[in-house]
C-alpha cells in the first residue's frame, strides 16, 4: 500500500516535469524561429543588398572607365542614358520585391501610360553603339547589374528561395528559361527604378 501511495505522487511530478519539458521546448521553437526571421528580415537582407550594389556599382565603374578610355564620349546620349540607367537600379532595387514587382506589372503598368510597354532604354542605348567592342564590353557589365538584380531579388525572399529549392522540377525548366525569364525580371526592375525616379524626383548623383 505505502508503495502504491509513493507511486502517485511520483507519476504527478513525471508528468508535470514533461509537461514543463514540452512547455519549454514550445517556448524554444517559437524563440528561434523569432530569431531566424529577424535574421533573414535584417543582416541577411542587408548583406545581399549590400554584395548586388558593389557588384552594380563596380559595373558603373567599369562604363565609366571606357568612357574615360575614349570608347564612347561621355556626352554620347548613349552613356548618359545607360550610366543613369544603371544608378536607377542601384538607388531603388533595395525597394522592389517580387510582391511589389508583380503588382507594378499587373496594375500599375496598366494605369500609367508612360511605362506601358515601354522598352529597356539601357539595353537598346547599348545594341545601338557602333563600336563593336566597346558594344560587347559595356554589354558584359550591362549583364552583371542584371544578375545582381535578379540574385538580390531572389536571396531577399525566404519564401521564394524555399519554393525555388522545394520545387526542383519547376526550377528545372525555369532554368532552362532563366536567359529569357532573367532579362524580363531586369526589365521590370528597371522601369520601377525609373518610376521611382520621376515619382520621388530624386534624380541625385551616386558616390560609391
Amino acid at each position: 500500500m505505502d508503495s502504491l501511495r509513493l507511486a502517485k505522487p511520483m507519476s504527478a511530478i513525471f508528468e508535470m516535469e514533461a509537461k514543463m519539458a514540452n512547455q519549454l521546448d514550445t517556448v524554444c521553437f517559437f524563440i528561434g524561429l523569432l530569431c531566424l526571421v529577424a535574421f533573414l528580415y535584417g543582416p541577411w537582407q542587408k548583406l545581399w543588398i549590400d554584395y548586388a550594389r558593389q557588384r552594380m556599382f563596380e559595373a558603373r565603374d567599369s562604363v565609366f572607365d571606357i568612357a574615360a578610355g575614349g570608347g564612347i564620349s561621355f556626352s554620347d546620349e548613349k552613356y548618359i542614358i545607360i550610366r543613369s540607367g544603371i544608378e536607377n537600379v542601384i538607388r531603388f532595387s533595395h525597394k522592389i520585391t517580387w510582391p511589389r514587382l508583380l503588382i507594378y506589372h499587373f496594375v500599375m503598368a496598366r494605369e500609367i501610360e508612360y511605362f506601358r510597354d515601354k522598352p529597356d532604354s539601357m539595353l537598346a542605348s547599348i545594341d545601338a553603339i557602333q563600336n563593336a567592342q566597346v558594344k560587347d564590353s559595356i554589354h558584359k557589365q550591362y549583364r552583371k547589374v542584371k544578375r545582381a538584380s535578379a540574385l538580390l531579388l531572389l536571396l531577399r525572399s525566404p519564401m521564394l528561395l524555399v519554393a525555388m529549392l522545394v520545387l526542383v522540377i519547376p526550377a528545372a525548366v525555369i532554368l532552362m528559361f532563366a536567359k529569357k525569364i532573367g532579362q524580363w525580371v531586369f526589365q521590370e526592375i528597371v522601369r520601377e527604378a525609373e518610376r521611382c525616379d520621376i515619382f520621388n524626383n530624386s534624380a541625385r548623383p551616386i558616390r560609391a
